[in-house]
């Protein structure tokens, strides 16, 4: 939940930087509609994650050896996806994360 927060804490500032109106007139629900009408690059890590080291039969062909997401960072990354992207189909995922990660994503969509 921490690192969910500094997300969303770090999404806010980088945001409100280059964002033009009175720090009065801003709200999250003016930031997530000015998001959604595009022309921003949010840059996003994944959610709460398993934890540990890598194991010792680690391999990109088997997910079952890799750290994945937890049931909380699939939790995260669905709620965030649908606060952020809504129901607008007007934006572009670039993806740089892990091939598990992906595959993870991917699947909830």
């Amino acid at each position: 939940m921490y690192r969910l927060c500094v997300l969303f804490m770090s999404l806010f500032l980088i945001v409100g930087a280059s964002y033009k109106a009175d720090a009065s007139e801003i709200s999250g629900a003016s930031i997530l509609n000015d998001l959604q009408k595009g022309g921003y690059i949010l840059y996003v890590r994944h959610g709460d994650a398993t934890v540990g080291e890598d194991q010792q039969n680690f391999s990109l062909a088997d997910c079952s050896t890799q750290r994945n997401l937890s049931a909380l960072g699939r939790e995260q990354a669905e709620k965030y996806g649908n606060a952020i992207l809504g129901d607008h189909k007007g934006y572009q995922v670039v993806g740089t994360l892990k091939l598990e990660d992906v595959l993870q994503l991917a699947g909830m969509q």
